[in-house]
């Protein structure tokens, strides 16, 4: 999904008209062209209304959709009604008419909710179809509509198009009269119709015998096979131990296939191959069935497999919320795989990116190949705060909105699961920062997850979708990070290390230590500068995100003891040299401090550890949490670090494969160069140089020099993060004279946090050049051949003075 800075067209003084209120615009990039979402929302019943707007609104005709939503088609997936289709058929015909306004009603199953809708379901189902949904409304005590469009007129006061003429868009003679009711000026109707499935064709039936324009039903399509005993009708009830939610229905949902991707015993696949059907294998279930791909050219051969997942509604009295629960399969016969779904209301729409959707459509697909799994819908956008806490983060500081980082309730996610699967044994199929506070709620349930496994976007084959997911992710998985402070000893000396991007830590872990300990003997020693054997009283600091091979040898050198490690391998990395080197190190009685994220390695470029790695150090060494009080203003900076770009001039000289200058003063000189290996690493800039402001006159400015005069500018990135930085920044821009590309990028964040701000700013920048240049993040050049180093072990001591291995300080202090 595309989204660009809010272009509200509702004047501020018409903020709110009768009972609705305006919350904000965005922007989405459509298979049909760029429509304009505003957002609105009830005072009454407090439900959302979106206006998605295309083309000019001073058109003489608007071509006007009145639509309600259907999560189960829209969102799910089902094969059973129309309503996806209309949707989309909408969008596409306004579009094509040039003008027009798609109003989208959060009033499911006809206005009666969820819960309503499902139970009726459930009753036509288990009569295999031989009621219509509006008998079964009628048998639950419900009304056939519920539905209000009072908002439709008074969001066209907003937009100021009352007076306009609207061309509807329906096959309703309900909603045609409904919005004359409303009096509008109704031009015309036009008719959305689609050619009914073996599995919506008794609904279409039954919306045409209750008087809706529809034509093509008369054509009658064979029944479809059911292969499960019909659920019968039961009355709602509370969960046993947790009476909160109350069971209200459960009946069959046919999915979509993904892909062509179908399940078909070996004798159907016999009988298709017969008839000239060529598929591909994707699959072998343990049932014996298969799992294949239609060709496409094939597909009209096939009759539709659907995906058959139960549906579980649930209502929950505490919260007022419904809670979707979808099964697949024995849940006791193997280990079910589990995934945890947030929905975005606006990747219903046919948007060109549906991250949710993608993400979505992948648990499906796994979870067929497993035979067994249950998918949990939190269908409340902005990850639980609703659809309005997403459009107003588009554009403000997350700090001016006032809403919580995330309101999702995992508590009661770990609840529900364990009514259906009540071994608690899972595996779980997550996506980035759901994990952190999934598996405290899990773990607090009783469940043992066997594997995480980590679900990534369709179509994202570089690895540039997975990298901006966790650019977005990675302040949430910070205010999960709890390290407790660190006490130094005494009587000990500590030397600390790190290689790589993790070199950067080791120098930021001294930095920090000597600011906020001055009495405590710590230096920094790169790692070819280590002895095998440290004097004993030496306690030896190794950063390693990763735990690089490069750093075997210190350990080794260190006989495995005094040692604190700084990492994010776990004893569940896949890796068993890994894990083999934590457990004999805990063994030693050393400390592994963890920090996320263990399993980030399938991109050159990593976001989340560097930042969590920061922080983790930060909180060991700096003052308690209650007495920094800067989380949120720290979350509030990186959350909106994306804001903070260079001018697209910048960029494009960028780009051209120029040199690149990072000019800073301590302490953040001696730990940025981390931001070099993002644009080395991540973007493969051909050169970067980072240099203090007092180093520049003594080399790089020649340099540069002498590069711009044989046709090569370089571009400048100058930090400014304190006032003392601003005479030298001036005196530099005297030098560089207005000849080169500068940018100059500040932070007010406390002086020990900066650096999470610098990181987080520009892994926006370097994505942004991994995209426009087209840079393979997943297989890259010499992937091979990047490991020889790592058998690299320290064979004797260096040449080196005792004395130079342990700093000359000598006052202790006990903390």
């Amino acid at each position: 999904m595309v989204q660009t800075e809010s272009k509200c067209s509702v004047p501020s003084e018409k903020m709110i008209f009768g009972t609705t209120l305006f919350i904000g615009s965005i922007e989405l990039e459509t298979e049909f062209g760029p429509f304009t979402c505003h957002t609105y929302q009830n005072l009454i019943h407090k439900g959302y209304i979106l206006a998605l707007t295309y083309g000019d609104l001073g058109a003489c005709e608007l071509y006007t959709r009145v639509h309600s939503s259907c999560v189960t088609s829209e969102t799910l997936g089902s094969m059973d009604c129309d309503c996806v289709h209309q949707l989309e058929g909408a969008m596409k015909k306004i579009a094509a008419n040039g003008a027009g306004i798609l109003f989208f009603l959060i009033q499911e199953g006809r206005g009666c909710g969820f819960v309503g809708k499902a139970r009726a379901c459930m009753m036509v189902q288990y009569h295999d179809d031989k009621i219509t949904t509006f008998d079964a409304y009628s048998q639950l005590g419900m009304k056939a509509d519920y539905r209000d469009y009072r908002n439709i007129w008074e969001v066209t006061k907003l937009l100021g198009i009352a007076s306009k003429s609207f061309v509807l868009l329906t096959n309703n003679p309900d909603k045609i009269r409904g919005f004359q009711e409303l009096g509008m000026n109704l031009s015309r109707v036009e008719a959305i119709e689609i050619a009914p499935s073996p599995f919506n064709q008794s609904y279409l039936v039954s919306k045409q015998q209750t008087g809706h324009i529809l034509h093509q039903t008369r054509k009658k399509n064979p029944k479809y096979h059911f292969p499960h005993t019909r659920i019968h009708p039961f009355n709602p009830y509370p969960l046993p131990n947790a009476s909160r939610y109350i069971h209200c229905a459960s009946y069959y949902l046919p999915i979509q296939p993904i892909d062509r991707h179908m399940v078909f015993s070996t004798a159907e696949l016999s009988s298709l191959a017969a008839k000239g059907v060529v598929y591909k294998l994707i699959h072998q279930l343990k049932s014996g069935d298969q799992l294949v791909q239609i060709d496409a050219q094939c597909i009209d051969k096939v009759p539709i497999q659907p995906y058959w997942f139960k549906l579980n509604m649930y209502y929950d009295i505490a919260s007022g919320c419904d809670y979707v629960v979808l099964s697949y399969g024995d849940l006791n016969s193997r280990l079910p795989l589990v995934r945890i779904h947030s929905e975005s209301i606006l990747n219903r729409f046919p948007l060109l990116s549906r991250p949710y959707r993608d993400k979505y459509q992948l648990a499906i697909d796994a979870i067929v190949r497993n035979e067994c799994g249950v998918i949990v819908l939190l269908y409340h956008d902005g990850r639980g705060a609703g659809l309005g806490n997403y459009v107003l983060n588009q554009t403000q500081d997350q700090t001016k909105t006032g809403i919580p980082v995330d309101s999702r309730d995992y508590k009661a996610v770990a609840q529900l699961l364990e009514a259906h699967v009540p071994e608690k044994r899972v595996s779980v199929l997550y996506s980035f920062s759901s994990r952190v506070n999934l598996k405290q709620a899990l773990d607090l349930q009783g469940f043992t997850v066997e594997k995480w496994l980590q679900i990534t976007e369709k179509s994202d084959p570089c690895g540039h979708n997975v990298i901006s997911q966790r650019i977005q992710d990675a302040p949430y998985y910070l205010f999960n990070v709890e390290i407790p402070p660190f006490e130094f000893s005494s009587n000990r000396s500590y030397i600390v290390t790190g290689v790589g991007s993790s070199e950067a830590h080791a120098r930021y872990f001294v930095n920090l230590s000597e600011t906020h300990h001055p009495h405590v003997n710590i230096r920094f020693l790169a790692l070819t500068g280590f002895s095998q054997s440290p004097p004993p009283n030496t306690v030896v600091v190794v950063v390693s995100q990763g735990l690089s091979p490069n750093i075997y040898g210190v350990l080794k050198a260190c006989n495995y003891k005094n040692i604190i490690l700084l990492t994010a391998a776990t004893l569940k990395n896949p890796d068993s040299k890994k894990r083999e080197l934590l457990e004999r190190l805990v063994s030693n009685g050393c400390r592994v401090i963890n920090f996320p994220l263990e399993d980030e390695y399938t991109t050159l470029i990593r976001t989340i550890g560097p930042l969590a790695g920061y922080y983790a150090i930060y909180q060991m060494l700096c003052p308690p949490k209650a007495e920094r009080g800067t989380e949120q203003l720290l979350y509030s900076r990186l959350s909106n670090a994306g804001l903070k770009q260079p001018p697209q001039s910048f960029l494009r000289h960028a780009s051209q494969s120029t040199p690149l200058v990072i000019l800073a003063s301590h302490p953040v000189l001696s730990y940025i160069q981390n931001v070099a290996y993002k644009f080395e690493e991540g973007a493969f800039f051909y050169a970067v140089r980072v240099a203090g402001y007092l180093d520049f006159a003594h080399g790089v400015f020649q340099n540069v020099e002498f590069h711009r005069h044989s046709g090569t500018t370089a571009n400048f990135i100058l930090l400014r993060l304190s006032d003392r930085d601003d005479e030298m920044i001036a005196l530099v821009e005297k030098m560089l004279e207005g000849r080169y590309p500068v940018w100059k990028l500040s932070s007010d964040l406390p002086g020990d946090l900066q650096i999470l701000e610098i990181e987080m700013i520009f892994n926006h920048m370097v994505l942004n050049f991994i995209k426009t240049i087209g840079i393979d993040q997943i297989n890259w050049n010499g992937q091979d051949k990047q490991g020889h180093l790592y058998n690299w072990q320290l064979t004797s001591p260096p040449t080196q003075k005792k004395s130079d291995l342990i700093d000359s300080k000598t006052t202790q202090h006990q903390l």
